[in-house]
């Protein structure tokens, strides 16, 4: 599944915009009010959750990147606060990207009725479940391997309770000893918004591309 489709959605809210989403819309909204479904609205009302729940956190990780982008732009100095909040986005953007890899992962399960519990949800049981789909394997191969460094960094701030770039910390110590970071911290956000953008393109095609 290609990353450089230039036809496929770059943010959830060309995703909504599309026919594909319309008719995942269409196929639910019937059975929404109904506190009884039939066994064919039950998979549309699960599908269109879960693919909801992908758009949603989507729409999280654009809102971060804006808010890097924003803060970027303002003139703030170069006090520690200001390295601690841009920390705190970038934090932020590895828990929900990972996030939205567990989030296909659910959707997959649904879509192809695998009956796996969500605890259960993972790359090889879901492979396992697939075996023999050549297409389907390949796919989730390239996802298992993409994801394995997002997922990585992500365990590295959960478990060790912060996010550890040396660039970072080498800005932190220079802001503490009063040196000029301005131009530094520019770049390196500049540079992290742009592979952030990149990510939330991949995982929009990966979602939606099966």
């Amino acid at each position: 599944m290609s990353t450089d489709n230039n036809n496929a959605p770059k943010t959830a809210k060309e995703l909504e915009d599309t026919v594909l989403w319309r008719l995942i819309l269409k196929d639910y909204s019937p059975s929404v009010l109904k506190n009884e479904k039939s066994e064919e609205e039950q998979f549309y009302h699960h599908a269109f959750v879960k693919t909801y729940n992908i758009t949603e956190t989507i729409h999280t990780l654009h809102l971060i990147v804006e808010l890097l982008k924003r803060h970027c732009q303002k003139n703030n100095g170069c006090q520690s606060d200001e390295l601690r909040i841009i920390r705190y986005h970038i934090e932020n953007f590895y828990s929900r990207i990972t996030k939205v890899n567990d989030q296909i992962l659910l959707l997959i399960n649904e879509v192809f009725n695998l009956k796996l519990n969500d605890r259960s949800c993972k790359y090889d049981p879901i492979i396992k479940k697939l075996k023999g789909n050549e297409v389907i394997e390949d796919y989730l191969l390239q996802m298992k391997t993409a994801f394995e460094n997002i997922s990585d960094t992500r365990n590295k701030i959960t478990h060790r309770e912060k996010y550890v770039d040396l660039d970072l910390a080498n800005m932190g110590a220079m802001a503490l000893l009063n040196y000029s970071i301005n131009l530094d911290l520019k770049k390196f956000v500049d540079e992290k918004i742009v592979f952030f953008e990149k990510l939330i393109k991949m995982s929009l095609n990966w979602a939606f591309s099966y």
